[in-house]
């Protein structure tokens, strides 16, 4: 599985508030600069019907 790193930025002044990636992830972060709070939501992908991955 390849990932690509993401830039998650303030919606109201665009200030960079983290850089990288979630699989599962319900973030909620205030912005240090203008006071927004920001929400991220991130799900993965309905798996079913694909083979169980493998381990090891």
């Amino acid at each position: 599985m390849e990932t690509t790193d993401t830039e998650i930025r303030c919606g109201q002044c665009h200030k960079l508030l983290a850089r990288g990636w979630a699989r599962d992830a319900h973030i909620v972060h205030k912005c240090p600069r203008c006071g927004a709070y920001n929400t991220l939501r991130a799900t993965t992908a309905n798996r079913q019907g694909q083979p169980p991955a493998k381990a090891g």
